[in-house]
Formats: C-alpha cells, structure tokens, sequence
C-alpha cells in the first residue's frame, strides 16, 4: 500500500480492504500495520492469505475515519499472488477524507496489469517574505498568497508562523503543490483583521524556490497593502524577476540642532516644524517635537530623523503654527548633519518668525550658507543600551559611557537618568573623532539614587558612517550589593578580529 506525497496525507484511522476477484472475495479485512503505518509517502506490505480469486477484478479500501488526523492520500495498491507471481496494480492518487476532494472515505479501484502514475508528484516551494523596515510595517492580520505559474497556479494559500510580518522581519515558508513551472507573478494579500495600525502592511519583496530545480523567482512589491495608505488596497499581483532589486531605499539618520536667539522674547512655545529639501527630494513636513523647553531663548534643540537619501540639500522650510500664549520666535540658525555621509549644512536665519514684527512671516525657506556640504572629520556613532528584564533591573542613577577604538578613544559621556528602567531600550548618538575598529567600552554609574543598582543585558555601538556593529554583551549586575560589587565595568566587544560587522 502505497501512501502519497501530500502534506498531511498520512493516517491514523484504522484500514481496510476486500479484494475481489473473478473466483470470489476476500471478505473485508483491516490491515494493521502498527503506528508507524500508512505515513506520508510511506510503503507498507500486508500478507493475506485467501482462497484463490482468479483474475482480479477490483479492490474496495477504505478507512473508519478515526483518530486525530484521518484523512489519506492513497497512491496506489499492488497486489502480488503469491502463488504465480502474477501482479496487479489498482491506481488511486486520490483523497479518502470527507474534507477534501468528494469527500469519499472508501473507494472501489479496478485492476490493471501495469502499473502507472496515479497523481502528478508535488514540489516543495520555499517563500521568503520580507517585510520592510520602517516604522509601522509590520502587520498582525492573516496573510495570503497565491502563486501563479505559466498555465496554473497554486491556489490561495495562508502564510502561518509564530510573530511573522513583524518590522524589518524576513519569514520563510513552505508550500508544496503540483510544479506550476516558470512563475509569471504572485497574488498577495491580507485580510485587515489586525488592530488599527497593526493591520497595515509594507511589504519589500518576496522570494520563491522551486527546491526541486534550485531556482529563485524574484517578486519585487515595494509598497504598503492598507486601507489608509498609497493605493488603499490590501491586495497587490506582482510579476516575477529573475533579478533581486531594491525596493525600499534604506534609511539614514540626520540630526538637526536648531538655535534660538538670546534675545529678550525669543523663545516659543508654538508647535514648531521643519522640511528637507536636496536633489533626490523632500522629507516631508517633519514636526520638531522634543521637551517642552526645547525652543526657549538661547536654546539648543537637537532632533533627529531617519530618512531616504535626499542627496545634496539646496534649501529647507521652517515654521510654525502660530499657537500658543507666546508663538514669537527669533531663529539663529539651523545645522543638518547627514551622519551616513558627515555633510554638514548650515542654514542662517536671524529673523523673527512673528505676525506682529519684521515682515510678518512665521514660516520661511533659508538656503545653505557658503562652505555648507563640507564633509566633517566627526563620525556619528549610536549605542543601544538594554536594561534586563528582571525585578529590580533598572536604574534611576547617572550613567555614563566611554568608548575605544584602535584609533583612539571617547571622553566619558554622561548618558542621564530615568532612562534606563527594566526591560528598556535606549539609544544614545554622539559624534567622535574617528575611533577605528571599536574594542571596548567603559560602562557605569555614579551610585546616587533610590535602588542605584543596575542589570545591563547589553550595549550595540554601530558607526552610522560605515554601518559597522559593534556587540558588547553584558548581562551583570552594576551593583554594590549584588555579585562583585561593581559599578564600573570594561566590555570586551564580542569578535573584534570581524571588524565588528
């Protein structure tokens, strides 16, 4: 009895045959095999002992349709008479399932005396979906996909896996189904079922493997399936490539520091904005929003945003809204900083931004100032600092974080507090001269505080120039009551012979 190579085609149920021949039958009779019988593209042999039934005619087989997982897929039976040799081959390639197919559970299969292919064989395709990285891709709704070959395709198919389609996540899949030969496009979708925000999706791209032949198909989506957003569709068919491409242009971060005038009135507690204009394009209108202070007379506001490569910047549009008990504001300057490239841009302003003085303007473009674009010899750096999750793990003592490189080494950067609480991310940027290959870091506190003691699981340092990696894993107390009393560690970085990649 041979089972066939379907996903779940095996069975639990207990099996049954009566043979019939042109002599007489055999009567019904349960071919008990054991457990580990009538498993996916297995093989068993049965014996059977009966009078002589002459030519073979045809079989009845079926199953009681017990157990966990009933259904089978039966490829076919052969039937060997002991006494002559003789062969006879019932083909089936057939489900006995009352979910699938007719839904029979028992069939009558007539006899041949060849045997023969009873079912196109499937092929096994791996998928790899790639959700992009941006804030907001990920999706929590049920995510479908159809795979359309040249003549035939692979019927819907959902897309199931433990915390998939999350941001910047690439889940793979596996889809067996009968070979649908070169792929022409896919059809994609899901259902919205996820709540609010969560039901968006940003695909970047999707790729299949025929693991049969080892070739790749390329399905290059690059957009949002929402209701809300471009298109306001859930559903998308796209066409297949035999090339990858890039769908969704990475990010960089610019830092922007914006400087009020010490002058009497300058600051403002208006709602500020800002918008990036350079050769590749615009960010969009980017609201400044920080401390509550953040635009205060003589003032220093830094913010940062991570965005599509602009190119070089030729102007920006700065403003505000005008709200507030006090919206006049006297704008120094603003500094960008692109930290992929270290081009620096300074644009001056010098004015007020107030309907009631100069020419009344509360928004205005300001053009790069002469020597602006100049690439700086600082290099921007981010650490990412987690604090463990466990009781008592954080911290409402002054960090601080020291850095070093083969090239050389940071001053001691005093980080704050309350930042740093159990189970918490913070991300720290800094620029520095250039350090080299990072090698170690200096982490600690100062002791002051309720409850100073501090569990860190780890700190990454990643050179926002180069996107190199650096991993220092922690996982210690910084504690004078817990383990050696510490508050000051080095960490080694994890392979620096890897150049921290």
């Amino acid at each position: 009895v041979y089972t066939g190579d379907r996903r779940g085609a095996g069975t639990d149920a207990k099996v049954f045959i009566d043979i019939f021949g042109e002599s007489g039958k055999t009567g019904e009779r349960v071919l008990d095999g054991g457990k580990e019988a009538f498993e996916r593209n297995g093989v068993d042999e049965f014996g059977i002992e009966s009078v002589d039934l002459g030519k073979l005619i045809h079989i009845r087989i079926g199953h009681d349709g017990s157990g966990w997982a009933p259904g089978w897929f039966l490829d076919k039976v052969v039937i060997r008479n002991e006494s002559n040799g003789q062969n006879w081959y019932f083909l089936c390639g057939q489900w006995l399932d009352t979910k699938e197919g007719d839904g029979k559970i028992v069939r009558d299969i007539s006899a041949s005396a060849e045997d023969g292919v009873s079912y196109v064989p499937t092929t096994k395709y791996l998928v790899l979906v790639k959700t992009a990285d941006r804030k907001g891709s990920g999706t929590t709704s049920n995510v479908f996909l159809t795979i359309h070959g040249d003549n035939i395709d692979s019927g819907e198919q959902q897309l199931e896996g433990v915390d998939a389609f999350k941001t910047g996540a690439a889940d793979t899949f596996e889809i067996q189904t009968t070979d649908l030969g070169n792929l022409a496009k896919i059809t994609l979708r899901h259902d919205n079922s996820g709540w609010g925000s969560n039901a968006n999706w940003y695909v970047e791209k999707v790729i299949i493997t025929n693991t049969r032949i080892n070739q790749k198909w390329f399905f290059l989506v690059g957009k949002f399936l929402s209701t809300k957003t471009g298109d306001k569709k859930i559903s998308c068919q796209v066409p297949a490539s035999n090339e990858d491409g890039v769908t969704v242009l990475p990010l960089i971060l610019y830092r922007i520091s914006v400087f009020t005038g010490d002058i009497r009135g300058a600051g403002t507690n208006a709602n500020v904005f800002i918008q990036l204009f350079g050769k590749n394009g615009d960010s969009g209108v980017l609201k400044l929003e920080g401390e509550e202070n953040s635009f205060e007379r003589a003032q220093r506001a830094v913010f940062g945003f991570e965005l599509v490569d602009l190119g070089e910047l030729q102007k920006i549009k700065i403003g505000h809204d005008n709200s507030g008990f006090f919206p006049a504001w006297f704008l120094v300057n603003v500094h960008v900083r692109n930290e992929k490239t270290g081009q620096e841009y300074t644009f001056e302003s010098n004015q007020w931004f107030d309907k009631d003085k100069g020419d009344g303007q509360i928004s205005r473009d300001l053009l790069p100032s002469s020597g602006s674009g100049q690439i700086s010899s600082l290099i921007g750096y981010e650490a990412t600092i987690i604090t463990a999750n466990r009781h008592g793990a954080g911290t409402e003592a002054n960090v601080f974080l020291q850095v070093f490189g083969t090239s050389g080494e940071t001053e001691r950067m005093a980080l704050g507090k309350g930042k740093f609480e159990r189970g918490q991310t913070h991300k720290h940027t800094f620029q520095s001269k250039e350090l080299g290959a990072l090698s170690k870091i200096r982490v600690g506190h100062d002791n002051s505080g309720i409850g100073p003691g501090w569990l860190v699981e780890s700190v990454q340092i990643t050179n926002l120039r180069t996107s190199d990696q650096y991993m220092f894993p922690i996982n210690q107390w910084l504690d004078k009551s817990e383990g050696d009393g510490k508050i000051v560690r080095d960490v080694e970085v994890v392979d620096p012979k890897e150049g921290g990649k």
